[in-house]
């Protein structure tokens, strides 16, 4: 896009240029940030100005909220230093004010003082000798080791692809009737990306709105990563905001949202199993469905713990089986078995 065309029709292109700017931002923050510091340059269909003042707006938020030592906060105060002291930031600050992105009075190089005061006082709500670099340094390590869970966690889900089609086929030669496999498949996955945001909280909770949405981008930058791409993403996000029964989970709702997921859950089972199945509420396949979901949880949530053997027992399997055949598992039955698998209480 030309820089003059660009201005010819500034009042109706700087929406779009925003726009184009936030969804850079929420797809790959990381891209947005280099093209932000100047070291990649973006699209021919977007300027660089038009990212930068996306990032530093975001950064920005970090500013002017409480104070807290968490790892998002940690981390927008490390964005709006390093886009302080970039070589580039003035030029492409400048070139940001100029087509109107960004107020003046807003620009990253006037709120270095605001940076260093909110280190300062960070630093005060620490442990005696404990530095705001020390502090940043532990939430790093914090950040990656929790990553890396996830995403050996993720990659084991996916290896679980091959036996969820192999049981898929065996149910099919068995009862010899129509299956929505694919739609199986997909409901089975979103099913299984929410308890994990369940599972994450308990071991992970957070203690604000700040590293609630931290969270959650790292469980979504953990099966972008496995995957080398997010396309499948956005199918998974919109499933989950049907479990969680909100487009945006709030902090203040956490508790609500741990019980709502608890009883969609065990709504959503035998819905699966009743939609997949054309319509069957009961009868060899439908059973067999429900016992394919039933178990893929329970071998999910021993993963997620880190066991050495994920493999269901005897008692196990029996009661799965058990539910099923309680005519045919009631609401009750299913919360109860979702709620054996949400781990021991404090």
């Amino acid at each position: 896009m030309g820089f003059f065309n660009w201005v010819s029709n500034r009042r109706d292109n700087i929406k779009d240029q925003l726009d184009m700017a936030e969804k850079i931002y929420r797809d790959n923050p990381d891209l947005a940030m280099r093209i932000a510091m100047g070291e990649e340059r973006a699209s021919n269909d977007i300027l660089s100005a038009a990212v930068y003042a996306k990032v530093c707006d975001e950064a920005e938020k970090a500013l002017y909220s409480e104070v807290n030592a968490g790892p998002e906060k940690i981390k927008k105060l490390e964005i709006c230093r390093q886009l302080g002291n970039s070589s580039r930031n003035r030029e492409i600050s400048a070139e940001s004010q100029k087509l109107k992105f960004r107020d003046p009075d807003s620009a990253i190089e006037k709120i270095k003082e605001v940076v260093n005061a909110r280190i300062k006082e960070i630093e005060k709500t620490l442990p005696a000798g404990e530095t705001y670099e020390s502090h940043k340094k532990k939430m790093v390590e914090e950040l990656r080791m929790h990553l890396m869970f996830l995403e050996n966690y993720i990659e084991d889900l996916f290896n679980t692809q091959k036996e969820i089609e192999t049981k898929i086929e065996e149910i099919k030669n068995k009862t010899k009737q129509n299956l929505k496999e694919e739609q199986l498949i997909k409901d089975l996955w979103i099913l299984r990306y929410t308890l994990l945001h369940s599972w994450f909280f308990n071991i992970k909770p957070p203690e604000d709105q700040n590293e609630l949405t931290a969270n959650i981008s790292l469980i979504n930058r953990a099966f972008q990563d496995v995957k080398g791409t997010s396309d499948y993403l956005p199918w998974l996000t919109k499933g989950f905001v049907e479990y969680a029964g909100t487009n945006q989970l709030k902090f203040s709702d956490l508790k609500e949202f741990e019980s709502h997921v608890v009883e969609k859950v065990s709504r959503k089972i035998p819905l699966i199993a009743f939609e997949c199945t054309e319509g069957r509420l009961g009868g060899e396949l439908h059973d067999f469905v429900m016992e394919l979901i039933m178990t893929m949880v329970v071998q999910d949530k021993k993963a997620f713990e880190l066991s050495d053997d994920i493999s269901l027992k005897k008692e196990e399997v029996e009661n799965i089986k058990n539910v099923i055949d309680k005519m045919k598992p009631t609401k009750k039955d299913l919360e109860d078995f979702i709620d054996s698998l949400g781990g021991d209480e404090d």
